[in-house]
């Protein structure tokens, strides 16, 4: 039994973790477009998980409107280039999922990670690369310069 236990146990651990990547890869690969976010960026450190970026996004608002569902869609407005210029609540062409935490609008990932000594580079960030799925999953895929160059 002990043995079936661990067994089991193991293969969740490996199983689950995996499952997730091969399904974010799978998303990446079925559709969608590149798109730019304008970020707001914050440099912290952390000891225990190395050198990475904490983002805001320009066009988030700090706290979401309190009549806004937990979750939901947001209806963007993409230029030529490819930039998010404004987004709104809404239902029809280049949807955005959102969620709500802890009264935080979220519509992507919140931190960017890199290689130790690299902070400088990564100092001259204006915008996110993402991906943006058919369903309206945004996945950080880099950042980027003014020129949407990247870094």
């Amino acid at each position: 039994m002990k043995r079936l236990l661990f067994w089991l146990g193991l293969c969740l651990c490996l199983g689950v973790p995996n499952l997730m990547v091969l399904l974010k890869e799978r998303s990446l690969a079925l559709g969608g477009r590149v798109v730019y976010l304008k970020l707001a960026p914050v440099d912290p450190r952390s000891l225990m998980q190395g050198d990475y970026m904490a983002l805001n996004y320009a066009l988030v608002p700090w706290t979401a409107d309190p009549g806004w569902p937990a979750r939901g869609t947001l209806r963007a407005e993409i230029d030529s280039r490819g930039v998010i210029t404004s987004w709104q609540p809404g239902s029809r062409d280049n949807l955005i999922r959102y969620s709500i935490e802890k009264g935080k609008l979220k519509v992507a990932s919140d931190a960017f990670y890199f290689e130790e000594g690299q902070g400088a580079r990564y100092s001259k960030a204006s915008y996110g690369k993402f991906h943006l799925s058919d369903i309206g999953v945004l996945t950080l895929q880099g950042l980027t310069n003014e020129n949407l160059e990247p870094l």
